[in-house]
């Protein structure tokens, strides 16, 4: 998978990090932008800037649009004066700071005692008069900033969750997808559509499935498509077949093997039927599973009209 751009006409989250950690935060950079849709700021905007791309960093804390920094404690960052001149970036223009602290460094014991020595602004973009804190005033709004207000997270599953509750204008929900066909079945459906006439339509297509067939009908609500496969689907060839007997269609997913963790999905803990996925599958697209926000689009293959006789 490929980094997304940040739309900076769209609201976003601030990634600070040391560069000698990218291997961890790129891959959950990755899962920000494909898995849950946020609007990621991040140093991959930087290249080709040139020796003073940390001054543009800078500003995008400060941009309107900026509505949190994703700090990555590591030791590493501890240590990085480029990661401390962001997070006094954000401090001074009351940026909010969420930490994921995947090793345990002692982050705000580091960071406070530096600030009490050298409280100056890492930046020259403010005048003479701007560039000092108030030592005492900085150092509490920090204090309580880390010991307070903040979770210190582990992963970046722990804390997708406070992204979309405090911040969920950042998520930008992908287009639904323009080029799929959309074919007629020369197959005339007399009544409702089952998963045997399902497969024998996407036959008719061309379309021959081997490996693991999931079938879902629009449900009484007429919002959701309902199935709870095996979570060893996974890292099947599987196929998700989703039919709308209103609409007369269906619609034809093919997900390869171990493209979606199973981290990544809501597992039935009520031990009815253990082991399978909860699958509650929203209409419209981008056919967004309502619970872990998993969306489907990505690997929508075909939707076929089927007529009926009446």
């Amino acid at each position: 998978m490929n980094f997304i751009k940040c739309d900076e006409s769209k609201p976003y989250v601030f990634v600070s990090y040391k560069r000698q950690d990218a291997p961890l935060v790129h891959k959950d950079i990755l899962a920000l932008q494909h898995t849950h849709h946020v609007n990621v700021w991040f140093d991959k905007e930087l290249e080709g800037r040139g020796s003073e791309s940390w001054k543009y960093a800078l500003l995008k804390i400060r941009h309107g649009n900026c509505r949190m920094v994703i700090l990555y404690a590591t030791a590493a960052a501890v240590a990085s004066k480029a990661v401390q001149a962001e997070i006094e970036q954000a401090l001074k223009f009351r940026v909010p700071i969420h930490i994921i602290n995947p090793n345990g460094a002692p982050f705000s014991a580091f960071l406070i005692n530096d600030l009490r020595n050298n409280a100056e602004i890492s930046a020259d973009l403010e005048s003479d008069a701007e560039r000092k804190f108030d030592d005492e005033k900085a150092i509490d709004y920090l204090d309580t900033i880390l010991h307070d207000d903040i979770t210190y997270y582990t992963t970046l599953d722990e804390f997708v969750p406070v992204i979309q509750g405090k911040v969920p204008d950042v998520i930008i929900p992908p287009p639904a997808p323009a080029a799929v066909p959309v074919a007629q079945s020369p197959i005339i459906v007399r009544d409702k559509l089952d998963k045997r006439f399902a497969i024998l339509l996407c036959a008719h297509a061309r379309i021959f499935m081997s490996g693991v067939i999931t079938f879902a009908s629009l449900g009484a609500d007429k919002n959701l498509y309902w199935a709870n496969p095996n979570k060893s689907c996974l890292a099947d060839n599987w196929w998700l077949l989703l039919v709308d007997h209103e609409t007369r269609m269906l619609h034809i997913f093919h997900i390869p093997p171990n493209h979606i963790a199973e981290k990544n999905v809501i597992l039935r803990t009520d031990g009815i039927k253990p082991n399978t996925i909860e699958l509650k599958i929203n209409s419209d697209p981008p056919f967004k599973e309502i619970r872990s926000n998993l969306t489907f689009a990505p690997w929508l293959i075909k939707s076929i009209h089927f007529p009926h006789t009446g």
